[in-house]
């Protein structure tokens, strides 16, 4: 009668961390402080200018590209996301009207980045992810708070 060994059980990996983190530039207020995962920046009754995103995970390399459609100008270039660099525009009392964020290198195949806008006139939209646009084209409506966040693809 020997003791059959019991079979390890395989450790599942552990999802890789990841911190989205924003600031947005509002009318009347400036650049906000730094909004982390989720949580609403922004203000109601106030138009978004600009805001800057930064999408993070200390096991994982890549960056952000994303990009801005602004009142009078249309869709701007897109943007690698850096300390000094933000989408949209400030100084000019140009309203946001809509946004694109993607994630580049290795943190787009180990994560999704979703973001949503809170619309003037429609309210909160529906979560946007991968690069699918956020906000509205062509209504002359200003986007007044923003969520982001950075979740670990399943598998």
């Amino acid at each position: 009668g020997t003791t059959p060994t019991p079979t390890p059980t395989p450790s599942a990996t552990a999802a890789p961390t990841g911190r989205a983190s924003y600031t947005v530039h509002g009318q009347d207020y400036g650049w906000s402080t730094v909004y982390e995962n989720g949580a609403t920046a922004g203000v109601v009754g106030k138009r978004l200018e600009a805001l800057k995103f930064k999408a993070a995970s200390p096991t994982v390399s890549g960056n952000v590209t994303y990009r801005a459609h602004v009142q009078n100008i249309g869709w701007m270039d897109w943007t690698a996301a850096s300390s000094s660099t933000f989408i949209g525009t400030t100084g000019r009392g140009l309203r946001l009207e809509a946004f694109e964020v993607k994630l580049t290198g290795d943190l787009a195949t180990k994560f999704d980045v979703r973001y949503r806008a809170n619309v003037k006139g429609i309210g909160w939209q529906p979560w946007s992810t991968n690069g699918q646009t956020a906000g509205t084209l062509g209504q002359s409506r200003q986007i007044e708070q923003v969520q982001f966040q950075l979740v670990p693809k399943a598998g």
